[in-house]
């Protein structure tokens, strides 16, 4: 995928809309940018945020992403929730007060919606990553996606020394 980062995400929130309107659902796109500021605190998760090309579902936000690049490499991850429960978030994170912690858990209730909250009929994971899948390939016009049902033997293996070695330390989950 070529493009700054602006057109990057712009490719893949149109085709992350594509998916949303496969489900029944007509998003509209973010246009604007948060302060700085704000973008920067680490105790913000995605979805207190909105930038450029984000997707929101009557101005409440339904898709939360994040892009990097390194290298060469483009990394574009994100969360779109089924069932709401953003708020909860809230209450794990570790850098904040009670007191903040309440204020963003109401903010993330007012300004976020899942899926499952504006659809009739509730959508299974299995049903929201197919019409995801749809949206992309009727968006790019390409099926070519790569999609494993399992990891491999060295990505299982990779994953397990990763978990003995840094994800599993104690340095690493206490880290400020």
């Amino acid at each position: 995928m070529s493009g700054n980062i602006t057109e990057t995400y712009s490719e893949i929130s149109f085709a992350l809309a594509k998916g949303l309107q496969i489900l029944g659902i007509d998003v509209e796109f973010e246009r604007g940018n948060l302060a700085s500021h704000h973008q920067r605190e680490a105790a913000n998760p995605c979805f207190s945020s909105t930038s450029r090309f984000e997707l929101s579902y009557r101005k409440k936000k339904i898709v939360g992403s994040a892009q990097t690049r390194k290298d060469g490499v483009l990394l574009q991850h994100g969360s779109i929730l089924l069932n709401f429960n953003q708020s909860e978030v809230a209450f794990v994170l570790p850098k904040l007060t009670l007191p903040q912690k309440k204020k963003l858990a109401d903010y993330l209730s007012r300004k976020t919606v899942a899926i499952n909250e504006i659809l009739p009929e509730k959508v299974s994971y299995n049903e929201a990553v197919d019409a995801f899948i749809k949206g992309f390939i009727e968006t790019w016009e390409s099926d070519e996606f790569y999609l494993s049902e399992d990891f491999s033997d060295i990505e299982r293996e990779n994953a397990e020394n990763l978990i003995l070695t840094k994800y599993g330390t104690i340095e690493w989950n206490k880290r400020k």
